[in-house]
């Protein structure tokens, strides 16, 4: 491929993932404003979705609607002056890096898996995971509806996964059942088994998924102010597109990142953190890495 044709065909795929990422930062505020805010008495829930996909574009201070020049991605900051043209108000930085962050994650997908389909569905994964983010961050409460979508493009991405390897769950069954009963005969090959649940694509997640509601309802159950239900709920799509041990990335940085927040933001032990927030902001930084070895 001549290099003039690489580089636009990255090019587009970078305005494809800004552009996406950019939907989702818009969906991020809508969820707030429709379903959290202002809109929510004032609407009926079906006239809230119907505005939440035909509004166009609106500051989130005055509700002016936003010139479609402006509504480019990462570009548009810039050409708003990153102010809005009718209250002023500043618009956020981070609406341009998570813009830009979309493109970088998409290009780097698409050169990694060579798979088209895999890396936009990688992609509309993440961008549910800015929706949880918002959401907990804002006003510490992760939505189960968007929790649910990311549960359905995770198992999308298993399946896609088996599409490519050639690879499906009564294959991977049979072959754990087979792995397990040779451990039971021989204590060497229980190795064996752990190096099956972190190398399959069905198998491995499904149980990660189960693993990690198992050990965390418990302890909602137990003390419900230290661990939400939607923290819960959460680490089920993150552990069905996970697995082990990257599984391990989200919850190791979401807990770290919660315990300096109360400590060094909040300046109070009893104070909450936004957990889920935290871990879908490992979850997203944990996909350039997990599949940098698929």
């Amino acid at each position: 491929m001549p290099a003039w044709m690489l580089v636009s065909a990255l090019l587009m795929a970078f305005f494809l993932g800004s552009a996406i990422f950019s939907f989702y930062m818009a969906s991020a505020s809508r969820v707030i404003y429709y379903f959290y805010g202002p809109a929510r008495k004032r609407l009926s829930y079906w006239k809230r979705w119907q505005e939440f996909f035909t509004r166009r574009s609106f500051c989130d201070d005055c509700e002016t609607p936003i010139k479609p020049l402006n509504v480019i991605p990462v570009l548009g900051y810039f050409f708003s002056g990153r102010h809005c043209k009718n209250c002023h108000a500043e618009i956020p930085l981070i609406h341009p890096i998570m813009e830009s962050l979309g493109g970088l994650i998409l290009v780097y997908l698409l050169i990694q898996t060579q798979d088209f389909i895999l890396s936009f569905l990688l992609l509309f994964f993440c961008g549910h995971l800015i929706i949880a983010i918002a959401t907990d961050w804002t006003l510490f409460s992760l939505d189960y509806e968007n929790t649910i979508f990311a549960g359905v493009f995770a198992l999308a991405i298993l399946v896609r996964k088996s599409i490519i390897a050639e690879s499906w769950p009564d294959d991977e069954w049979f072959l754990l059942t087979q792995t397990i009963k040779l451990a039971g005969k021989s204590p060497d090959a229980i190795s064996l088994v752990f190096q099956l649940l972190t190398g399959t694509i069905w198998i491995g997640p499904i149980l990660t998924a189960l693993g990690a509601f198992l050990l965390t309802f418990p302890l909602h159950l137990a003390k419900p102010e230290g661990l939400g239900l939607g923290d819960v709920w959460l680490l089920i799509p993150l552990g069905l597109l996970h697995g082990m041990p990257y599984i391990l990335l989200p919850v190791i940085l979401g807990s770290g990142w919660s315990v300096i927040h109360i400590l060094f933001l909040q300046k109070d032990r009893n104070a909450p953190a936004p957990l889920g927030a935290f871990m879908a902001m490992g979850s997203i930084l944990a996909v350039p890495v997990q599949f940098w070895f698929f």
